[in-house]
């Protein structure tokens, strides 16, 4: 031992020789003396472990007095802490739980340390007078205290937290009037639950809900939409609002948006293709339509509906079988207009409901005695209709007797149809004239407005008094309309881009407007227009007309007290004449929307108090008078074309708002932007303007950018522009609190930009010479895009020193130098980094090797939610582990295609963090995907480069499992690994926490992985949903069933919610299941969709048998060894058949299948709830259906055989057939029979085959069957056929119903001849195929007898002609017979000469065609072509294909004539 610990030690020991002043100096002297002296050499010449033991003697106090000290410290550490917990919980956060964890752990602490010190072995241990101490319990306690003083020491020092609480994720909120509790709103609740098991039948694809206006529809949408996503019915649910007015674009956009689709195309026909392309790609996807005032065309939009139209491009029912519409409207008459196949009706709210809805809206008010009465009064007058149940009530919560007595009075007249007196007084009760003016308008300009369009005219119209300035105003709007929101007279809106409001109180804000500001407002759409009387007009303040059909303007329109004039004809015509505007001096805002204006008219100049001219969507060409306009502040050129900007626009010495976006404007004259001294918001987006640069010789013939130094009062500017160079060098706008610049040519500018300062950067230059303006710019900018910006590595320091302090979103892409995001190393960090960032994107960059190199500090992406790395090939791990303990908000983590990407956390090597388990609390979904060299998800090192290199040359597959234990995902719900080599995911036997939560699984191209689900692992998966597996070619079993594997392990209920599952591409897998698995395991499981497997021979094993009850949809396909679908234990017997939900059952290109049974599973299993069976091209197929399962297809709805080699659907039951075989198919609805070469019937046996709900009948290339017989004839006839077997039907009792036939020449004899009208009152699509015979002649007089037909399709036959060379007289008191045909095709017709000889009338049957499709080798000259018809050819090999359309009757009959 050292000279100064024996020094130390000795003076520690005279010390303590006072505690022992007690014991006698007579007895005790010289023990002490001599104690002191041994202990004193034991510290000169032993180790420092034995004297610790006698320190433990010794120091028995001061240990115990050191543990009292740490200990009260920690409690006062602890209350600490508590007060921010508390104050956390009271902000609405979650408290982590590693805050949780240490407060747990100094309660066990001082309990324990409590403990300790209360031993009553502490009696022994001390020094008394009489007793000498035990020196054994002394020893033991002394060592005790020691150790947990320092176990106090290191829980204190752990108190230090990144934070205490957390943000939880924010959930779909419900509409407050919705179902607030469904116990006490039943009557909702239950339509509600009828709803959704409408939308869970098969057999619905259109529902409909009505009811009276503000009863609550929209609300009840919402409501389940929001349940549907909780509960994936669906895939997508989709919400758009038609209103009685259907704007097509705006309701294309409102689904796109909602499914992530961008339009390329312009027109709205193009659009709609997209869309409907779009929509079909959804495997299941609820579109709801809320508010139709009339009959709505879906087609329009894009939506896909069953159409004779849509048989021109396929041989399918047009409909998308995943896809189902829910429609409201206020009328039934419209819903059944739209052929909705089952409506509900949402009723008001009954008293007891109405009662509780006011209670909870009113809040304590209703305990108020004095009030109750009255309240229970005015619930009853709401008459319960939910709208005005919530704004009454918000109108007299927290008001006095006085004002409920009022409510009752307005209340009076209100009905379930008239809610205007009720939403009045909520009007009359708002705060202010402003609010009440600014709600007006929007009922004026309405329903739904752009805010900033609500700012242009309010600001104009003078709302904001007291207010001059352009943000001032916004921020004031901002709150009058939050002030109306929270009167529920405007609804809550996702985003602060748009307000809208209720059809019933836009109603109500017109009827006031009307009445009290003597508006005028034009219905929107109508036919006819008249301008309202002269009288009127005199007091007229406002008028709206838009979207009516107004031809000519009066020469002269007197309004001396208008302030307000919206006019939106849609008609690019309308002239406005010269002095139309003489009589409107007092007008403040003009909107002059989608007009062809050559010049404005001279009477503009007696518009002297204009505040706001809006001339938007305008074709504009001499707009030089509007100089003359002195007082205007806002002028709207948005989306207007218009060669070069006016000079006179200089003249607008007060102009504050100039708003150029998404114009036509390619030119500005120079000095005309630096002259509008007051302008304060400029807006120049996604225009084209040719700007000169600063120094250039034509500096002065179009305008730069260095005029707008010349602006002061700039605060807002919207800008983009090809290249930096145009900016002035001296760029300063230091006053911009709003900004959208983008600078380069590879921006986008359309897009939805929550955040008020956006940057987009892509320079050719350094960041050396970025100029100062912008540098400024990204000090406060909060969405930064950055590409190709050179000379920089590290992006927080270069960019900006004070750390993005409001940066919320960074994406940077396309840079070979950026080497760090942030580099605390060479930098030092003084402040916190990106404190606000929300999401972080890299893209393709080459260079970068780290995001963060070096230590954080505290809070750095302490917000962070999103990350998104692709492309960055340097880049070999994402986070230090230090990195990742301070992302507690990280919700998603992406990464994909970074080559060199070893590991997703590293322990750096100089970490000095404790290298225990790293915690996400917050990842819901992580995705991998093509990271060739990734070895693992957590390490604690690299490998060398030359390791690496060798590693990838050898392609040698991982050994370790990509996550251990060091990770644990707290509530991960996606997971997605896609494109890595690996042998196994996760630790056999590591935490289940891992994959508690788990929801969506999917794991593709992982070639080495054996199994995906170890025998320790499988229990584990409680919540999963989704199951995706695909293109993990060694992969055999997808759960582990080798002889490593144990028995019993397969004892616990596994996958109890997986609900789909997706095998895909699986080269060697030879089986799906694990034998163990207990009976109620995949009990939820819906849906098994299996492809291109080539080593499966069945998918249902025999031990699976009773475990598939819930599988509802069933598809597999490319399977080239699949023999049987459902493997039968032939040997196991029941007492009862297990009953199975199947529904749709779907068999594709499985070329060993032999039977989809084993064998008959009469006894076993039950399928009698398949609705649709589509099988095709399984030519190696006995037969469809086994007897058993035949006799009990009560809900079959479609049956789509094709390229099938069986002879019989149904296999002959075994053993004595007793009787005649009855087959009830009542429900089949479509047939289709294709290309069944050796098909002769339905069953071998005499039967009867009932399907009296058939509408669709389509056979094809079936040589051997017959579709038709008659009732008359004998069923012995087919006996002895061999050729033959017996018809599928009796012609009288399936014709009535059916709407669509296809029909051959074998079955001509039997149709043709029947001229009854009432059997073929329902046909509406007729094929005629293979009337090959040279003689045959097109059968038209029979089409005279189907006047219901709307496509007529006639192909691969010998016909001359289509319509023969009758004369079609109508003799008195004959009535020519007509059908509606409205589609023709024509294919594969090599005889046909012509439609009609020529020289002879069109026929009158073409008089309603609106398209004619040929596709012939030659198209005959005879086939008459219309002068006004608008027509396409392409060529398609040796065809030529022609399509005509046939524009309206009128032009036909005009080409008739002529």
């Amino acid at each position: 031992m050292a000279e100064l610990d024996r020094l130390l030690l000795v003076d520690e020991l005279r010390q303590e020789k006072a505690h022992l002043v007690h014991i006698s100096l007579k007895d005790h002297k010289a023990t002490m003396e001599v104690l002191i002296s041994i202990a004193a050499k034991i510290a000169e010449y032993t180790v420092a472990p034995l004297g610790r033991q006698v320190g433990y003697v010794l120091f028995y106090k001061g240990h115990l007095k050191e543990l009292n000290e740490a200990v009260k410290k920690l409690e006062v550490a602890r209350e600490s802490i508590k007060h921010s917990v508390d104050a956390e919980i009271r902000n609405g956060k979650e408290i982590e739980a590693v805050v949780q964890d240490w407060l747990k752990n100094v309660d066990d602490i001082t309990e324990e340390a409590k403990q300790l010190q209360e031993y009553p072995q502490h009696a022994n241990a001390g020094c008394s007078k009489w007793l000498f101490p035990d020196l054994k319990w002394r020893h033991q306690l002394s060592r005790k205290a020691k150790k947990m003083v320092k176990l106090v020491a290191d829980v204190n020092q752990k108190r230090n937290f990144d934070s205490i609480g957390y943000l939880p994720p924010l959930q779909v909120i419900r509409p407050i009037t919705a179902l607030r509790s469904n116990k006490r709103f039943e009557s909702r609740h239950s339509v509600m639950m009828q709803i959704m098991r409408a939308l869970a039948d098969s057999k619905l694809s259109k529902i409909g809900v009505y009811g009276l206006g503000g009863v609550g529809k929209t609300t009840l949408m919402k409501e389940i939409a929001a349940k549907i996503r909780d509960d994936k019915l669906f895939d997508t649910v989709v919400m758009a609002l038609v209103t009685k007015s259907p704007d097509i674009t705006r309701i294309q956009d409102e689904i796109a948006d909602q499914l992530g689709l961008q339009f390329g195309e312009k027109s709205s026909v193009g659009r709609a293709c997209r869309l409907h392309d779009r929509i079909k790609r959804e495997k299941s996807i609820l579109i709801i339509l809320d508010d139709l005032y009339t009959r709505f065309n879906l087609e329009e939009v894009g939506i896909p509906i069953r159409d004779a139209q849509e048989y021109l491009n396929s041989e399918m029912k047009s409909i998308h079988p995943g896809c189902k519409l829910l429609l409201t409207s206020r009328n039934r008459e419209v819903l059944q207009e739209m052929e909705t196949e089952e409506d509900f009706r949402l009723e008001v709210l009954n008293q007891t409901e109405t009662r509780n809805l006011f209670a909870d809206m009113v809040g304590d008010a209703i305990k108020d005695l004095s009030l109750r009465s009255i309240a229970i009064e005015v619930a009853k007058k709401c008459n319960g209709l939910p709208v005005l149940i919530a704004t009454i009530a918000r109108a007299v919560r927290n008001k006095g007797i006085h004002e409920w007595r009022e409510a009752i009075k307005k209340l009076e007249r209100v009905d379930n149809t008239d809610a205007y007196s009720a939403l009045e007084f909520c009007y009359n009760s708002l705060g202010s004239n402003e609010v009440k003016a600014l709600f007006l308008l929007c009922g004026i300009v309405g329903p739904s407005v752009e805010v900033e369009y609500l700012l242009k005219c309010a600001k104009g119209l003078g709302m904001f008094k007291d207010i001059t300035t352009m943000e001032g105003a916004r921020k004031k709007l901002h709150k009058m309309i939050v002030a109306l929101q929270a009167s529920c007279l405007l609804l809550e809106s996702d985003t602060a881009v748009e307000v809208k409001m209720h059809d019933i109180v836009h109603e109500v804000a017109i009827s006031i407007a009307r009445r009290d500001q003597h508006v005028y407002i034009a219905k929107e759409g109508s036919k006819s227009f008249e301008w309202p009387s002269e009288n009127f007009l005199k007091k007229c303040s406002m008028i709206r007309l838009k979207w009516c059909r107004i031809h000519t303007l009066p020469k002269r329109l007197h309004c001396p007290e208008i302030k307000f004039l919206l006019l939106d004809g849609g008609n690019h015509l309308l002239k406005i004449p010269t002095s139309f505007f003489e009589g409107m001096g007092n007008l403040k805002v003009l909107n002059l929307i989608a007009m062809n204006l050559l010049s404005l008219p001279t009477s503009f100049l007696s518009l002297t108090n204009l505040q706001t001219l809006c001339l938007d969507q305008c074709t504009l060409e001499d707009i030089t008078s509007i100089g003359a306009l002195k007082n205007l502040e806002i002028l709207s050129l948005s989306y207007s074309s218009m060669a070069k900007f006016p000079s006179e626009i200089a003249e607008l010495i007060n102009l504050k708002m100039l708003d150029l976006s998404n114009s036509g404007i390619e030119v500005i004259p120079s000095n005309i932007i630096s002259k509008l001294t007051k302008l304060e918001e400029l807006y120049m987006g996604n225009t084209s303007i040719k700007w000169e640069h600063e120094n250039s010789v034509n500096q002065h013939k179009n305008a730069s950018l260095a005029e707008l130094r010349q602006l002061p009062n700039l605060t807002a500017l919207d800008l983009q522009i090809p290249e930096a160079s145009m900016l002035p060098r001296d760029f300063m706008l230091v006053k911009l609190e709003r900004y959208k610049i983008f600078i380069g040519d590879v921006w986008e500018w359309s897009g939805k930009y929550e955040s008020s300062k956006t940057l987009k950067l892509k320079l050719h230059t350094s960041i050396h010479h970025l100029e100062h303006g912008i540098k400024l710019l990204l000090r406060k900018v909060e969405d930064l895009y950055l590409d190709e910006l050179s000379g920089i590595s590290n992006v927080l320091f270069q960019l900006n020193g004070e750390g993005f302090p409001g940066l919320k979103h960074l994406y940077i892409q396309n840079n070979a130098e950026i080497k760090h995001i942030i580099d605390s190393i060479d930098w030092i960090a003084s402040q916190q980094s990106f404190p606000k960032l929300e999401t972080l994107t890299l893209q393709n960059l080459n260079n970068l090797e780290k995001i963060c190199h070096g230590q954080l500090m505290v809070n750095s992406f302490s917000n962070l939610k999103e990350i998104k790395i692709k492309s960055c090939d340097r880049l070999r791990y994402l986070l230090s582990c230090s990195m990742a303990n301070q992302l507690p908000q990280l919700l998603e983590l992406e990464v994909s295609e970074c080559k060199s990407m070893k590991t997703i956390l590293l322990v750096e090597s100089d970490a000095s963090i404790d290298r225990g388990i790293i915690e996400f609390h917050q990842l819901r979904s992580l995705a991998l995907q093509s990271l060739p060299s990734l070895d693992e998800f957590y390490s604690d090192e690299l490998k060398s480069p030359t390791i690496v290199q060798t590693y990838k040359q050898s392609m040698t597959y991982i050994q370790r499992p990509l996550f251990s234990k060091k990770v644990v995902f707290l509530n991960l719900e996606t997971l997605k690994l896609s494109s890595i080599n690996l042998e196994k995911i996760w630790e056999d036997n590591s935490s289940t926490t891992f994959v508690q939560n788990l929801t969506y699984l999917t794991v593709e191209d992982c070639g080495a992985l054996k199994y995906l689900f170890s025998s320790s692992k499988v229990s584990n998966f409680s919540k999963l949903k989704w199951l995706e597996i695909s293109k993990c070619h060694m992969m055999e079993e997808i759960m582990e069933t080798g002889e490593g594997t144990s028995e019993g392990l397969f004892s616990e209920v596994q996958f109890l919610k997986l609900e789909k599952i997706i095998i895909n591409d699986m080269q060697n897998l030879k089986t799906i299941w694990h034998p163990q698995l207990t009976a109620s395991s995949f009990g939820e499981l819906k849906t098994l969709e299996v492809k291109s497997c080539p080593r499966l021979a069945n998918v249902f094993p025999s031990y699976m048998q009773r475990k598939f009850g819930n599988l509802e949809t069933l598809t597999v396909s490319d399977c080239d060894s699949m023999e049987v679908i459902f493997q039968l234990d032939a040997n196991e017997t029941f007492s009862e058949e297990d009953r199975t939900e199947l529904k749709s059952m779907t068999l594709r290109r499985l070329p060993k299948l032999k039977q989809i049974w084993s064998r008959e599973p009469q006894g076993i299993l039950s399928f009698h709830n398949l609705q649709l069976v589509n099988v095709r091209i399984c030519w190696e197929l006995e037969y469809i259906f086994p007897f058993s399962i035949a006799a009990n297809l009560h809900l079959l709805e479609e049956l789509f055989l094709d390229e099938c080699g069986l002879t019989f659907v149904v296999d002959r039951k075994d053993g004595q057939m007793e009787g005649k075989a009855v087959f009830v198919l009542d429900s089949l609805t479509s047939l289709y029979l294709w290309n069944l070469k050796n098909l002769k019937g339905f069953y071998a046996g005499i039967h009867n085959l009932s399907c009296s709900s058939l509408k669709l009948i389509h056979v094809f290339d079936c040589y051997k069957l017959k579709i038709f017989k008659m009732l008359s004839t004998s069923e012995i006839r087919y006996l002895d056929d061999t050729v033959y077997g017996r018809p599928l039907f009796s012609f009288e009792e399936v014709m009535p119903n059916l709407e669509q036939l296809t029909l051959r020449n074998e079955d001509a004899s039997i149709v043709l001849h029947q001229l009854s009208r009432q059997l073929f009152s329902k046909l509406k699509f007729l094929r005629l195929s293979r009337f090959e015979n040279e003689e045959a002649t097109f059968p038209y007089g029979f089409l005279q007898n189907i006047q219901a037909l709307e496509m007529l399709d006639v192909e691969y036959s010998s016909f001359n002609e289509i319509f023969q060379d009758e004369k079609h007289e109508c003799g008195e008191g004959n009535v020519e017979s007509r059908t509606q045909l409205k589609a023709l095709r024509l294919r594969y017709l090599p005889q046909l000469k012509h439609l009609c000889k020529e020289g002879f009338k069109i026929d009158p049957i073409l008089e309603v065609v609106e398209t004619l499709y040929v596709l012939l080798k030659q198209v005959p000259p005879e086939i008459p072509i219309t002068g006004n018809s608008s027509c396409e050819a392409m060529h398609t090999d040796e065809y030529f294909l022609q399509w005509i359309h046939i524009c309206s009757k009128t032009s036909q009959s005009t080409n008739r004539r002529n």
